[in-house]
């Protein structure tokens, strides 16, 4: 896994979406508690705020699909409004949430709240989702990707990690 941080060496405050979901990639072999849904695909809802979905959120979700796998399952992703989420997660049944970084802090505490003890794994590539309770994150320190993870909210949701990331993360709250 050190390995894998220091391969990524980044000179931008933010790291580059296509980084950030190969950092998906990789991490999600490290969650036991990730398993296939129905149609044996992880289901990826990548959740924007407002009418239409960013580019940022398009490109997530097609680097995604054309992974076609997240860890060791093959995973498929699609876009899906914040607005009416709970009704959305109830029809779609999605393993991971990948929370927009247009998402304020109002908007986030909205998917915490769509989301409550689900066993979902929630992820954002911005810091400050990560506090409020997202459970997994990247962010840039230091010129080099780090992963977040908030594992109070992970245990809540009964997200399970491999001991292997997490002495490689940040630890946002134990």
């Amino acid at each position: 896994m050190a390995v894998l941080l220091s391969a990524f060496s980044a000179a931008a405050d933010d790291l580059p979406l296509a980084l950030q979901v190969q950092l998906l990639q990789k991490t999600s072999a490290y969650i036991t508690s990730l398993q296939p849904g129905e149609g044996g695909k992880v289901k990826v809802l990548v959740v924007y705020p407002g009418e239409k979905p960013s580019r940022a959120s398009e490109t997530v979700a097609n680097t995604i699909n054309q992974a076609g796998q997240l860890g060791r399952h093959p995973a498929e992703a699609k876009t899906a409004p914040l607005a009416n989420l709970k009704a959305t997660l109830a029809a779609e049944k999605p393993q991971m949430l990948w929370v927009s970084p247009e998402a304020d802090d109002k908007g986030v505490t909205a998917v915490m709240e769509a989301v409550g003890s689900s066993n979902i794994v929630t992820v954002s590539a911005v810091a400050a989702h990560v506090r409020q309770g997202v459970i997994l994150g990247f962010d840039v320190l230091e010129a080099k990707p780090r992963i977040l993870v908030h594992l109070k909210q992970a245990r809540a949701q009964s997200v399970v990690f491999l001991s292997g990331l997490l002495t490689h993360s940040v630890i946002v709250e134990k």
